[in-house]
């Protein structure tokens, strides 16, 4: 009885400290749609957008707010990026990458001071749209830098854009 009650603790605690550093998301990924579970190790690497919620409506967003970047099948070999700047913090910031290409890519997405604001990775054909909330998240006005970098060197597309939601 002591051992059944200790190993029922233990998946209690276990099972609490897994669910809480867990981030729901939704993967596009050609026309199958799903939720996953980012594990813990991905939730610590991705602290730096733990609080920006991944975004489940139309895309009638993208061409009625205000738009702080708009790059749309950008074609590069090994690394890519790009900047955009941010006028306002008063307002949620919502943005979204595309993988468009035939290799898998990992993208980032630093603030004006240089550090990781955000990050992910996304395999051909996948899609992920993010809201950072104003209130919950520090989103420092200033001009932002991101890269796109295939995990194997070769030849990729992306997409990105990013609107302030005023």
């Amino acid at each position: 009885m002591k051992l059944a009650s200790s190993l029922a603790l233990a998946l209690i605690v276990v099972g609490t400290s897994v669910t809480s550093s867990s981030a729901s998301q939704l993967e596009t990924n050609g026309n199958q749609t799903g939720n996953i579970e980012m594990s813990s190790i991905e939730a610590k690497e991705a602290i730096s957008n733990s609080i920006h919620h991944e975004y489940f409506g139309d895309d009638a967003w993208k061409n009625v707010r205000t738009q702080v970047a708009n790059y749309t099948n950008v074609p590069f070999k090994g690394e890519s990026g790009s900047k955009f700047t941010v006028h306002t913090n008063k307002y949620d910031l919502r943005y979204h990458f595309a993988n468009s290409g035939k290799n898998t890519f990992t993208w980032k997405i630093f603030d004006p001071k240089g550090k990781l604001w955000s990050t992910g990775t996304l395999a051909p054909g996948q899609s992920k749209t993010y809201t950072a909330p104003h209130d919950m998240d520090d989103i420092p006005v200033g001009l932002y830098r991101f890269s796109v970098i295939t995990t194997n060197g070769g030849l990729g597309e992306f997409s990105f854009s990013a609107r302030v939601l005023d």
